[in-house]
């Protein structure tokens, strides 16, 4: 990647595929689909990591999360004040890596609070789906994504890889 743009062309190209595939629900899912993603950037000559978000309620523009804010996209059914109250639980439960032993034990814990929203809101918002994904991205260029996991599965298992992507510019 050169640009950020590029991500969005991605996310374009990807709603296509879909619209052509699946068109008798494809605007209804569409509308209900969020992307999150993690990239490393140079600030100042110092690698940085970014989190950004593309989604229908904010049109094809790329959103970018602030430092230790949750990257969160609530299910479309969620009025403002259930966004917030999953936001501030969020905020409240998270915690930087750097209190972790090993990036498992975080990514364990992270898991868990993540698996208990999904069980106490899911059922009452149909637009979110019981099945998780969990992609990490270290401030060292790791990356690594899970296995899809339900929100029953107590534990998941994600290797970390070392990315080459500032290497590039």
């Amino acid at each position: 990647m050169t640009h950020t743009n590029q991500i969005i062309d991605m996310i374009k190209e990807a709603r296509t595929d879909y619209r052509r595939r699946f068109w008798l629900t494809a605007a209804r899912d569409i509308e209900m689909t969020g992307w999150i993603f993690t990239y490393t950037t140079l600030v100042e000559n110092e690698p940085k990591l970014r989190v950004g978000i593309v989604h229908p309620s904010i049109g094809d523009v790329l959103g970018l999360y602030e430092i230790n804010h949750p990257a969160l996209i609530c299910p479309v059914e969620a009025t403002r004040g259930e966004a917030n109250a999953i936001s501030d639980f969020l905020l409240k439960a998270i915690k930087p890596s750097k209190e972790f032993a090993t990036s498992s034990e975080s990514i364990q814990y992270h898991w868990s609070i993540i698996a208990t929203l999904i069980r106490k809101i899911q059922p009452t918002h149909p637009s979110m789906s019981p099945y998780s994904q969990i992609g990490i991205h270290t401030l060292d260029g790791q990356t690594g994504i899970s296995p899809i996991v339900k929100d029953d599965e107590s534990n998941i298992t994600i290797e970390l890889e070392a990315s080459n992507s500032l290497d590039e510019h």
